[in-house]
């Protein structure tokens, strides 16, 4: 979205994904602008007089409603609003509603530059430049062994952050035991309804030995009678090779 009011030189910027843009209040309509002044994104508020389906455009041109919601523009995590929505037309309830924070999630990226359009610069003067995964491994600050690079690169920035690889979770940046960690699949969820063995980065799941079937399907193992025959045909081909012995 947009870059944050710390500095535009900020590593941080407002995650599109996990925010979005707020408006509380009757007949308000609020803007959301970027550091060139361009339109990232808007929402108007306008509620009927007459909370019913039978004229749901009448609005409130006189503002009587004025002061019924709080009037108020907000850039929150998703899902926030719709948990104080209910307490927002409590009166009760309303000030200590106002009164807590908000909560925003941010990003973040190594090297994170801005892209600025050709020909044009910010109101600092620069002019962003591009950044991505080092080609030389060396220079990436991914540290773990079990960690990859990936390329972050949207409308405003681009830069690289470091991920652990399928199987491994912790810390990508740190290297040595405090870097990305085996996942034990076993320990969690996983659908394995038999014998589960940790592997490294993933896991094993089969039948017990002398069963045959899907072990990722519940009650899917089932015994197979394989094992018994051979058995008894091994059995019984020594027994003949003791009578043809004894016979001798």
């Amino acid at each position: 979205m947009a870059w944050p009011t710390s500095g535009s030189n900020s590593t941080y910027i407002l995650s599109e994904q996990h925010n979005q843009f707020v408006v509380t209040g009757y007949n308000v309509q609020g803007m959301l602008l970027g550091d060139s002044g361009n339109i990232i994104t808007g929402c108007s508020s306008f509620c009927s007089i007459r909370d019913t389906w039978i004229n749901p455009m009448y609005l409130d041109p006189n503002h009587e409603n004025d002061g019924m919601l709080p009037m108020a523009v907000h850039v929150a995590e998703r899902g926030w609003f719709h948990s104080i929505a209910t307490h927002m037309l409590d009166n009760s309830a309303r000030n200590s509603v106002l009164q807590t924070a908000v909560p925003v999630v941010l990003e973040w990226a190594v090297a994170s530059t801005r892209i600025v359009p050709p020909g044009m610069t910010f109101p600092d003067g620069s002019s962003g430049s591009n950044s991505s995964c080092p080609i030389d491994a060396a220079r990436s600050a991914c540290r773990s062994s079990h960690s990859i690079c990936h390329n972050v690169i949207d409308n405003y920035r681009t830069g690289y952050v470091c991920r652990c690889k399928d199987g491994y979770d912790d810390n990508p940046y740190l290297d040595g035991g405090g870097g990305c960690q085996d996942i034990n699949e076993c320990a969690l969820s996983v659908k394995c309804f038999c014998v589960c063995t940790n592997t490294a980065g993933s896991y094993d799941c089969r039948c017990p030995r002398g069963a045959r079937g899907n072990p990722y399907i519940a009650d899917s193992c089932i015994k197979s009678s394989l094992g018994l025959s051979v058995d008894i045909g091994v059995g019984s081909w020594a027994g003949l090779l003791v009578l043809a012995v004894g016979a001798a």
